[in-house]
């Protein structure tokens, strides 16, 4: 049996193991422990052919463990912290003289102690673990399994042996932070028990807030207005821009009717004069048209956008003003203007 065990035992996962058994100890463990409930390990005993080596992994993993919501005490630990004569008295315990065990728990000023043993038990292996409160010389939690044929499946469930072992011991620091929270106030009540101050910014607030409510409220007569100012002032830039154009096309259509004029004038033998006179006629005739096209409607957006500005931008009635004194409106004959002069 002791043989098969060795022989599943892998160089390089027990290097890994004792790697990950090492990394929680590269902080500041005085600060961890100064919070924390003390708590005494003694060495998980190998029975039955158990493999030492692994043995004394599973307890290096068994205080790692602990570490996390406990101030640990292991076994270099305690023989540093107790006499010879303590010492000696400690050999002589065993797991069932719980009496013994809580005096050498009162030595080392922890409330608890943990104790236990593995074996082999056929192919798989037998883990018992349990916890002493040394005040009152009792066992509190106890906890036994039947753990898994390969190393992984040992560890695996050496982990779920010592977690469940420890939900029934008090004081680990998960279980003091959330009685704290459980005692303390809620958010709520305290912000109700706080004494309520007055402040200028409250009052400077509750002055202004008329202001800005009348300014929701105030009717948009002024924001209509304003739109309507800039739409007149567009309205005239693009008939400025039009009649602009129209201008422009209207000086091509003049330079078009002085080149037909002069190939008129000019004439040539081989009769390429007419050639030119026809394009500048051609030319003469489109320019017209864009000038006239461009200049008339340009007058009508300019003027229109004029009268506008000048009549229609008075608030409509009912809106702390006057109905529009004029309003302009396209018709099939051009514009119409209606309203009051």
């Amino acid at each position: 049996m002791h043989s098969s065990i060795r022989a599943s035992t892998s160089p390089g996962w027990r290097a890994a193991l004792v790697v990950w058994l090492a990394l929680p100890f590269c902080g500041p463990t005085e600060a961890r422990a100064a919070e924390r409930t003390r708590i005494a390990v003694m060495e998980i005993t190998a029975t039955r052919n158990f493999d030492k080596g692994l043995n004394t992994l599973l307890n290096e993993l068994l205080l790692t463990e602990l570490s996390e919501e406990w101030d640990v005490v292991g076994k270099s630990d305690i023989a540093s912290m107790l006499g010879f004569e303590q010492q000696k008295q400690m050999l002589g315990c065993s797991d069932e003289n719980a009496s013994c065990l809580a005096e050498i728990g009162g030595a080392l000023g922890a409330p608890y102690i943990l104790s236990g043993n593995i074996g082999n038990l056929g192919k798989k292996h037998n883990i018992n673990l349990k916890v002493l409160e040394t005040s009152k010389s009792k066992i509190i939690s106890r906890h036994s399994v039947i753990a898994g044929e390969t190393e992984e499946q040992l560890v695996a469930d050496l982990q779920k042996a010592l977690k469940a072992l420890m939900e029934k011991v008090p004081g680990a620091a998960s279980k003091q932070k959330a009685e704290a929270a459980a005692k303390a106030p809620p958010p709520q009540a305290a912000a109700a028990a706080a004494p309520k101050e007055s402040s200028p910014s409250v009052s400077k607030d509750k002055a202004a807030a008329p202001s800005a409510a009348a300014a929701a409220t105030a009717p948009p007569a002024v924001a209509k207005q304003s739109a309507s100012h800039a739409a007149s002032w567009v309205g005239i830039g693009v008939g400025v821009a039009a009649v602009g154009g129209g201008i422009f096309f209207g000086k091509l259509a003049r330079d078009s009717a002085t080149q037909y004029g002069n190939a008129l004038q000019n004439p040539i033998a081989d009769g390429s004069h007419l050639v030119v006179a026809d394009e500048a006629k051609v030319r003469y005739q489109s320019q017209t048209t864009i000038a006239n096209v461009l200049i008339g409607t340009g007058g009508v957006v300019c003027a229109t956008a004029i009268l506008y500005r000048i009549f229609g931008e008075k608030p409509p009635a009912g809106a702390g003003g006057d109905a529009p004194a004029l309003v302009v409106a396209p018709s099939t004959n051009g514009l119409s203007l209606s309203g009051s002069f």
